[in-house]
């Protein structure tokens, strides 16, 4: 049985889509995710979490060809481990499952 690993973010794109390889269409996103709240000495503050993101077949495909830094984006995935330097370091991120693009502004 799986266990439940779900999650969904909005934000934007912090930069282009990267592609990991094009054999296997995989490309790497990154969500920019801002929050705003009241400090504690009655400004408001903004605070940034970048979520790393990867992107498998024809919807990565996609990311690259009609995508840039900056555009609006939802995000409904799964969170995965990757491992690099030999699998000597590792990372969270979101395999996307299903992507929605918020339309471009002019």
């Amino acid at each position: 049985m799986n266990e439940l690993n779900t999650v969904l973010i909005e934000g934007t794109l912090k930069n282009n889509p990267k592609i990991i390889t094009s054999k296997e269409n995989v490309c790497e996103l990154a969500i920019s995710n801002k929050r705003s709240s009241i400090g504690s000495d009655g400004s408001w503050k903004t605070t940034e979490t970048v979520v790393p993101a990867m992107v498998f077949g024809p919807v990565a495909d996609a990311c690259i060809k009609f995508v840039k830094k900056g555009r609006g984006i939802k995000i409904v995935g799964r969170i995965s481990t990757a491992t690099y330097n030999n699998g000597k370091n590792h990372k969270f991120v979101v395999i996307a499952e299903h992507i929605e693009f918020k339309p471009e502004e002019k």
